[in-house]
Parts: C-alpha cells; sequence; structure tokens
C-alpha cells in the first residue's frame, strides 16, 4: 500500500507532461493555424482583425486615460464611458463574429466524435445552416430598433445611438456570411440535405405555439431543455445554443416578443465587468506568443506534486 502510494505522490516528469500534449498543441497556440481568407476574402480577414484590434488598443487608452485623470482630479471623463461602450460592443460582437470562422467558440464535440464518419459533413453542414439562421433572424428583428434609434442621441457626446448599436448588427451580418462562406466550401449534397432538414426544424418551430397553448409551464421548460441538448450535442457552438433556444422558450410560450432577444444581447455587452474578458484573452495571447504558458504548467505540475494528496490541496 505504501508503494502504491508513493508512487501516486511521485512528481510527475516534465515531459509527461509535453507528452500528454497533442502534437499540433504549437500550431493550436497561434492565431497561423487558421488558413487565409477564412471570411471570403484576404482584404477582409485583414481590415476586420484591424478594425477589432483598434476597438481593444481603444478601450485600453480611454480606460486609462479616465483611470488618470480620477487619480490626478478626482473627477471623472464623462465621455469615456460612451466611447468604452462602443469600443466593447465592437470587441465582443465583431470579434465574437469573427471567432466563428476560425472555430474559436466553444461547442460540445464528445457525441460528433464518436458519429461515423460519413455522418459529419452533413451535421457540419447543419450546425452552419442553424447559426446563419439565427444570425440572419436576430439581424432582422433588430432592424426595427435601429429604425427608431436613428434620431436618438447620447447624452454626452451627442452620437446617434444607431451607431452604438452597429456593431451588433454588423456583427450578426457578418455571422451570416461567415457561415454561407463555409456553406459554400463544403460537400454540396451534405449542404443541401442540411439546408432541408433546417427549413424543416423551422417550420416546425413557426408552427408549434399553438400547441403549447393550454401546457403547463414545466411541458413547454422541458421541451426547451430537450432542444437546448440536443443542438449542444450536434456541435453547435454554445453562444449560438443559448440564442436559439432563448428564442424558442420566448416564442413557443407567447411570454414576450421575440425582438427582446437581440435587444437583450446587445444592452447585455455593455456590461462594465465585461471589459476585463478581452484583456485577459490579450494576456493570455501574450504569454502563448512568449512561450510562458507550458512553463507555467510544468510549474504547477512539479509543485502539486511533491505534495501529498495532489492537486485536491491546491482546489481546497
Amino acid at each position: 500500500m505504501s508503494k502504491v502510494w508513493t508512487q501516486w505522490n511521485t512528481p510527475s516528469p516534465p515531459r509527461d507532461l509535453e507528452e500528454a500534449l497533442p502534437p499540433d498543441a504549437e500550431e493550436i497556440l497561434h492565431t497561423g493555424h487558421v488558413a487565409s481568407g477564412w471570411s471570403g476574402a484576404k482584404w477582409l480577414d485583414r481590415t476586420l482583425e484591424w478594425i477589432v484590434g483598434a476597438a481593444i488598443l481603444a478601450e485600453l487608452v480611454v480606460i486609462l486615460l479616465n483611470i488618470t485623470v480620477r487619480v490626478i482630479t478626482g473627477d471623472s471623463v464623462l465621455w469615456t464611458q460612451e466611447v468604452s461602450e462602443i469600443a466593447l460592443l465592437t470587441i465582443a460582437f465583431m470579434g465574437g463574429a469573427i471567432a466563428y470562422p476560425k472555430g474559436a467558440h466553444m461547442s460540445v464535440q464528445a457525441l460528433i466524435m464518436r458519429l461515423p464518419a460519413a455522418w459529419k459533413p452533413y451535421l457540419a453542414a447543419l450546425v452552419d445552416w442553424l447559426v446563419f439562421v439565427m444570425s440572419a433572424g436576430a439581424f432582422v428583428l433588430f432592424v426595427p430598433t435601429l429604425v427608431q434609434q436613428i434620431e436618438e442621441k447620447t447624452p454626452i457626446l451627442q452620437l446617434p445611438v444607431f451607431w452604438v448599436s452597429m456593431p451588433f448588427s454588423l456583427g450578426m451580418v457578418l455571422i451570416a456570411w461567415f457561415a454561407l462562406v463555409k456553406l459554400w466550401r463544403q460537400q454540396k449534397r451534405a449542404v443541401l440535405v442540411a439546408a432541408g432538414v433546417a427549413a424543416a426544424l423551422v417550420v416546425v418551430v413557426l408552427l408549434a405555439p399553438p400547441l403549447f397553448y393550454y401546457a403547463s409551464p414545466n411541458v413547454l421548460l422541458g421541451t426547451v431543455l430537450a432542444v437546448l441538448f440536443i443542438l449542444l450535442f450536434l456541435g453547435l457552438p454554445i453562444a449560438f445554443v443559448l440564442a436559439l433556444a432563448s428564442g424558442i422558450y420566448l416564442y413557443l410560450g407567447g411570454i414576450s416578443e421575440v425582438s427582446a432577444i437581440p435587444i437583450g444581447m446587445a444592452s447585455g455587452a455593455k456590461g462594465f465587468v465585461l471589459l476585463a474578458i478581452p484583456f485577459f484573452i490579450l494576456a493570455g495571447t501574450v504569454m502563448n506568443s512568449a512561450g510562458l504558458t507550458l512553463p507555467l504548467a510544468k510549474l504547477v505540475d512539479a509543485l502539486s506534486g511533491t505534495c501529498a494528496g495532489g492537486c485536491s490541496r491546491w482546489s481546497s
């Protein structure tokens, strides 16, 4: 028993961690593994990346400026709130749109990996069609809100509120465009079959509300949860799963207007606490580029391996 305990607590040599990494880990950690032209044109690749990069830089500069002025004078720069809001929405929605064709959105692949290889092209095409339906639908539902905001002005800079909502609209249009680009590059038979399945699913959802008029809330909730998990295990990115499931729930239950979803998405990304997310991602990218991630992982592995109980002590 003591021999087994000793072997369990013996720190693993550093090479074990390297062997556990996939052979293409170094490629995955850097942006170069994404083929150019992911947006449909190389110039569009560079333009979108520069726009999001400029938004991140603007966000950082505005925040530092506001902090500096507040420390020196004790007052805040009022217009920085509006500028940072536009920059944050650009990072969230246009950056999220860029992440989709690059395969950077989180998704559950446990079931997909176990399916026959012949099924995978059809499921991949179905996922892209569902993404197209969600993004195009969100944009169409948001158009009336955009029209109402044309005459409205922001309180400080007197900018049209239309421009504040523009990143969300462009993000949805870009995601729909990227979905079509991905579908164009896939097998035509799989794309056509998946289009028929997606169209059938849309028709079922549109015709289903009468079935839930007199149903209990638990039935509706159970149905939507079942749809959510089915979409999740089909490999649809989690962000799109949540958006689709929310839309289906509101539509079938008649609880609220479906147009509330894109409005909620646009306003929900304005939270100041979300500013930390892009900068944590930026810091992680810098660490990966500098080659610091693997040494830190080795350090944690070595430290936890020298303690009785291993990682359980670090988590307690």
